[in-house]
Parts: structure tokens; C-alpha cells; sequence
């Protein structure tokens, strides 16, 4: 038997199994609920693989968005955190004042790239962010109102109550700002 008659008689046998025709061989061809069947069992098989294709096309852009919130964010959260941490041992005006610096310059570096992010990142994170800045803000500009007024006590009374509000709220907004960006992160 030659080689060209053994590969012709071997396509010939896939052509009538693949076309599922009778008439080759002699053998019947599959029936119509085997077809329709294998048809749905390849329907299904397609689905279930875009499916998967798309959640991984899904998770993939949830992660480079988490990733780019992250890193624009990063030096912003570490300035707030920072003064934030120090507020509990204690800090003068000068010092205080300082602090509200680096956030400043951390906030000018960061604020372009969170506003041109968009979306969640500045929503739910960057937005938080300014909202903390600015109760620290806030409480420079008490402190520094009560040094130019000399009946101000701001180690205690009204004065010192509204400022530890402030730092309070601060706090509240900088840990819900680190829990909407773990929200950002794709799920496993």
C-alpha cells in the first residue's frame, strides 16, 4: 500500500467521522440528539471560556487600577498617617505646622495623578484624603486663632474640645480612606 493511498484513505476516514456522514464506510453517522448534544456541550465549553476570559480581563484592570490608586496615594497617606501618629505623644505649633507641610507637598504631588485616575480611586480614597487634610487645616487655624487671643486656653475648655473633634474625624476619614482602597483590590 502506498503512502499516498494510506493518507488518503485517512482523511477520508476523519472527513466521515468529523461530518458524521453514513454513507462512509458503511457505519451510521451519529444521530441527531448525539449532534445537537455535542453542539451544546461545545456551546457551553465556549461560554464557560469567555467567561473565565473575561473575569480574568475584569481582574486584571481591578488590579492595575488598585496598583495605580496605590501608588498615587502612597505618599499622601504616609504624610496624613504621619501626623496623625504624632498627634498622640504630642506636638507643638511650630511642629505641627511642619507637618502640615510635608501633607502639603505630598498632596501637591499626588493630587494630578489622583484627579486624572478618576473613578473610585478619587471618589472613595483621594477625596477622603483632602477631607482629613483639611480637618488638620482646620485645627492650624483654631490653634493659631487661639494664640493671638489671650483669654484662649487651648489645652482645654471650648477650644480644646473642638480640635480633638477634628483630629477625631481626621482619623475616621483617613481609616475609612485605607478600607476603600483595600475595596479597590480584585478579589481572589
Amino acid at each position: 500500500m502506498s503512502f499516498s493511498f494510506r493518507l488518503a484513505t485517512t482523511i477520508a476516514a476523519a472527513s466521515c467521522a468529523l461530518l458524521g456522514l453514513s454513507a462512509c464506510g458503511g457505519e451510521e453517522g451519529p444521530t441527531a440528539e448525539e449532534k445537537a448534544q455535542a453542539e451544546a456541550n461545545a456551546s457551553a465549553a465556549s461560554a464557560s471560556a469567555a467567561s473565565a476570559s473575561a473575569q480574568a480581563s475584569r481582574s486584571a484592570e481591578q488590579q492595575a487600577q488598585y496598583d495605580a490608586c496605590t501608588t498615587a496615594t502612597a505618599d499622601l497617606r504616609t504624610a496624613l498617617n504621619d501626623v496623625n501618629s504624632r498627634l498622640s505623644i504630642g506636638l507643638n505649633y511650630q511642629d505641627y505646622g511642619d507637618k502640615l507641610g510635608d501633607v502639603q507637598v505630598a498632596y501637591d504631588g499626588a493630587i494630578d495623578e489622583i484627579i486624572e485616575l478618576g473613578g473610585d480611586c478619587l471618589t472613595t480614597v483621594g477625596k477622603p484624603l483632602e477631607n482629613a487634610f483639611n480637618q488638620y487645616i482646620e485645627v492650624k487655624n483654631i490653634w493659631s486663632d487661639c494664640i493671638g487671643d489671650y483669654n484662649c486656653d487651648f489645652s482645654e475648655g471650648e477650644t480644646n474640645r473642638k480640635v480633638q473633634d477634628r483630629w477625631a474625624k481626621a482619623t475616621k476619614i483617613l481609616d475609612r480612606a485605607e478600607e476603600n482602597l483595600d475595596t479597590l483590590a480584585p478579589t481572589p
